[in-house]
């Protein structure tokens, strides 16, 4: 496979002389206070954009009383959950009992198999016993 050609840098990027390193330019707002190294007074930000004040959330939230129809998706909704919860442990119970009764098959047969060649092993022992 030939090689990948290389891209080439950006110009915002350049080599230093032999090094491996890259310099990157930094780019600053005009106006911001990291450039010339000013801090902000306590309980300033630095956003500046207009924003809406949140509403409240917590405890002193007022809530809506829900709908009569909310409540009835609601309890439809937790009906079609417990029946599809039921479906499907149904299902997966179903298809560990398949798996269960297709592992002992396998390990009564292995055993059948050992114990027919134990069996073999000893009948062809007793031969040689007395054949000689």
């Amino acid at each position: 496979m030939p090689p990948k050609p290389r891209s080439k840098p950006d110009k915002a990027c350049a080599r230093t002389n032999g090094t491996k390193s890259l310099k990157t330019r930094t780019r600053t707002k005009p106006g911001s206070n990291t450039s010339t190294g000013k801090s902000l007074a306590k309980g300033t930000s630095r956003n500046t954009s207009k924003t809406k004040p949140r509403k409240a959330t917590g405890k002193g939230a007022s809530k809506k009383p829900p709908t009569k129809e909310n409540l009835r998706q609601t309890r439809a909704a937790v009906t079609i959950q417990s029946y599809v919860r039921r479906f499907l442990t149904k299902r997966r119970q179903e298809h560990d009992a398949r798996r269960d009764a297709e592992y002992k098959a396998e390990i009564e047969r292995i055993e059948r198999e050992v114990w027919v060649s134990w069996v073999k092993r000893q009948r062809d022992e007793e031969e040689r016993r007395f054949a000689v």
